[in-house]
């Protein structure tokens, strides 16, 4: 379910949607490794504060969700559907279409860095329309130089646009973003609240009019977001939302599992 616009940054919801993109790829895997099922699913555990801390900052109704092509975080970070994500994956005809088709304001595609030309048409249409939309591209190992081309063009033109970086190749970004002159923060994108507070700054400047910038979430092999998270909230309540998301997630991964080997 969905957080409302006044808690969605809170720790609290933040660790809620981590927990949850967590325990669906923890048992998505159990199940591929169990061999119930053959599935492919990356959900870059512990690096799931990135996809919930610049969702939490985005105008739902509207601002427009491109996810790279391994977004299923992204889209649970946007959605809390996990029981139609699950269906998809498995198989169910009750699927949501995630990887390949639109959904509302969320737009996902399967071949690396093949939606960076589309997400700048839709900012540009956005301005052209004046409708205020923010267009976010989700991008990190398919980060190449096709996107950076596209990213000039909203450079020149001045797009409602935020690329947000998942830098795993420590401080990629800060040199090419300095030549494109566009607003650059770079934040611990292990650490939830930083993610949401340098992508709730840069919205703001865009939502303004005055041109496209920057998130670069540096995300170090060796740091967990959710582990980060705990630190700052009290034990009972992350082993309270571990448990029960765990629990819910389980019971959809392993109904939905039998169901589709049953039709196979």
């Amino acid at each position: 379910m969905l957080k409302t616009l006044e808690n969605r940054g809170s720790l609290r919801a933040l660790y809620e949607t981590m927990a949850l993109i967590r325990a669906v790829g923890v048992n998505l895997q159990k199940v591929s490794q169990e061999g119930k099922l053959s599935i492919t699913a990356e959900l870059d555990a512990g690096q799931e504060g990135v996809a919930a801390g610049v969702i939490a900052a985005l105008d739902l109704d509207r601002d427009i969700i491109c996810s790279n092509h391994s977004g299923l975080g992204t889209y649970l970070a946007w959605s809390g559907d996990a029981k139609g994500l699950i269906a998809e994956l498995l198989g169910d005809v009750h699927s949501t279409g995630t990887s390949h088709q639109r959904k509302r304001t969320f737009y996902s595609k399967a071949v690396a860095g093949g939606i960076a030309p589309v997400s700048i048409g839709m900012a540009l249409a956005e301005k052209s329309s004046k409708s205020g939309v923010v267009v976010v591209q989700f991008a990190g190992q398919d980060l190449q130089g096709s996107f950076y081309g596209h990213f000039n063009v909203a450079a020149l033109w001045k797009l409602p646009y935020l690329l947000v970086v998942e830098d795993t190749d420590f401080g990629q970004c800060a040199d090419r973003a300095r030549a494109f002159g566009v607003p650059f923060v770079e934040v611990d994108g292990s650490d939830a609240e930083a993610v949401f507070e340098g992508a709730e700054c840069l919205i703001e400047h865009i939502r303004s009019g005055e041109g496209p910038a920057i998130l670069s979430c540096v995300v170090p092999n060796a740091k967990d977001a959710l582990a980060v998270a705990r630190t700052k909230l009290t034990w009972d309540f992350c082993d309270a939302v571990d448990a029960a998301t765990a629990s819910q997630v389980r019971s959809l991964v392993e109904a939905f599992a039998s169901t589709s080997k049953r039709a196979a």
